[in-house]
C-alpha cells in the first residue's frame, strides 16, 4: 500500500529530509527571476516560492500554515534570509491569489472551470456506453451502482450529485489523506507507471526536469486502450491465478444502460452558472446564440439544436417559457 505522499493525491511529509528539500525544493534560477518580477518584498518573494515549490510537487495549492517549518526555512535560505518571516496573514491575502494566477500562467496550468466540468461529464457518457472504437471490445459499460471519489473539486460539484440522483446511482466520497481506502486504484496507477508510462517517449522520472512532449494525445489514448486490454487484461494476478478479463467475464451481471442516447446527452449538457438571456439572443460560455425565430417572437415549443463547436445548458425562456436544449451530437 502506497503511504500518502505517494498517492494520486498527496500531501506534504511532516518531516523531509535534506536531500528531499533539495532535489524537489529548491528554485533554479528562472523561478527565482519570477519571483523576483512578480513578488513584492522579501516577505512575498517567500511565499511565492513556497506555493510554487509546493504546487510543483503536489499539484495543487496548499495554504501555507500546513506547509512544515523546514520547508519554508529552506526556502528563506535560498534567498539568504537570516530567518524566514512570519507568513500566516498569506493565505487569506488578495496577494495569494495574484501568486496563484502568477504560478498558473508560469507553469501553463488552467484552474477548473467550465471546460474541465465538460471534460467530467464527457468522461460520465463515455464509461455508460459500450466501447465499440477499440480493436478488442470493452466489456465494462452501463451506469454504475456507486462511484467512489476522492475530495477533488471536480467530484464535489453540486452537478455531479444531480446526475447521481438521475441516474440513481450512490456518490460516495472517500476519507481525505487516508489513501488506504482507495487501495485498488492507487495500487493500478503505481502498475500503470511502472509497466506503461516509463515506456513511452516523453517519460520524466521523479525528481527530474520535464521532458519535452513525445506523443500527441490521440496517440497515446490509443496506445493506452492497446496496453490496457491487450496486455493489462491479460496478465495473471499472482494473488488469484486469474487475469483481470478472465474474473470480469465469469461475473454473471447485466449492465443497467440508460433508457436512450438523447436522455443521456441532455443530462449531461454542461450547465453554464452565468447566462444572459435576452428578448433576441442568448449569451452563455462566452458564445452567442442569435435566431430569427427569437427576434420575431415566434418560437415553437421546443428546440433541439446539435451544435458543433460549443455546448449549451437547457434554457428556460422569460414569457413564452419556451425550453431551449442545445448538445453535442
Amino acid at each position: 500500500m502506497p503511504s500518502v505522499h505517494e498517492t494520486a493525491y498527496p500531501r506534504l511529509k511532516s518531516s523531509i529530509t535534506e536531500k528531499e528539500l533539495e532535489r524537489h525544493y529548491t528554485p533554479n534560477q528562472e523561478e527565482l527571476a519570477l519571483s523576483l518580477s512578480r513578488a513584492n518584498g522579501t516577505t512575498g518573494r517567500l511565499s511565492f516560492l513556497v506555493l510554487l515549490k509546493t504546487f510543483q510537487r503536489l499539484g495543487y495549492f496548499v495554504t501555507l500554515s500546513d506547509v512544515p517549518d523546514q520547508l519554508v526555512a529552506h526556502l528563506a535560505k535560498t534567498l539568504k534570509l537570516k530567518k524566514a518571516p512570519d507568513l500566516t496573514d498569506y493565505d487569506d491575502s488578495g496577494t495569494r491569489r495574484r501568486h496563484v494566477a502568477a504560478i498558473r500562467d508560469f507553469l501553463q496550468v488552467k484552474a477548473f472551470d467550465e471546460m474541465a466540468k465538460k471534460a467530467l461529464l464527457d468522461a460520465t457518457r463515455e464509461a455508460s456506453l459500450t466501447k465499440e472504437d477499440l480493436e478488442v471490445k470493452w466489456l465494462a459499460c452501463g451506469i454504475p451502482e456507486k462511484l467512489y471519489t476522492d475530495r477533488g473539486y471536480d467530484f464535489t460539484s453540486l452537478r455531479l450529485k444531480q446526475i447521481a440522483i438521475e441516474l440513481e446511482f450512490e456518490l460516495i466520497k472517500g476519507r481525505p489523506y487516508y489513501p488506504q481506502r482507495k487501495g485498488k486504484i492507487e495500487r493500478f496507477f503505481l502498475t500503470m507507471n511502472q509497466l506503461f508510462l516509463c515506456n513511452l517517449p516523453g517519460y520524466t522520472e521523479e525528481g527530474q526536469s520535464p521532458q519535452k512532449p513525445g506523443m500527441t494525445l490521440d496517440e497515446f489514448r490509443r496506445t493506452f486502450h492497446h496496453w490496457l486490454v491487450n496486455e493489462y487484461m491479460q496478465r495473471e494476478n499472482e494473488d488469484t491465478g486469474e487475469s483481470p478479463l478472465f474474473r470480469w467475464c465469469n461475473q454473471p451481471q447485466v449492465p443497467r444502460m440508460p433508457e436512450s442516447l438523447d436522455s443521456l446527452h441532455l443530462l449531461l449538457m454542461t450547465i453554464s452558472d452565468r447566462r444572459l438571456i435576452r428578448r433576441d439572443s442568448i449569451h452563455a460560455l462566452t458564445y452567442y446564440y442569435i435566431n430569427s425565430d427569437l427576434q420575431m417572437a415566434t418560437c415553437a415549443n421546443q428546440y433541439s439544436c446539435a451544435m458543433t463547436q460549443w455546448m449549451f445548458p437547457e434554457f428556460c425562456l422569460p414569457q413564452e417559457q419556451v425550453h431551449l436544449h442545445c448538445y453535442l451530437p
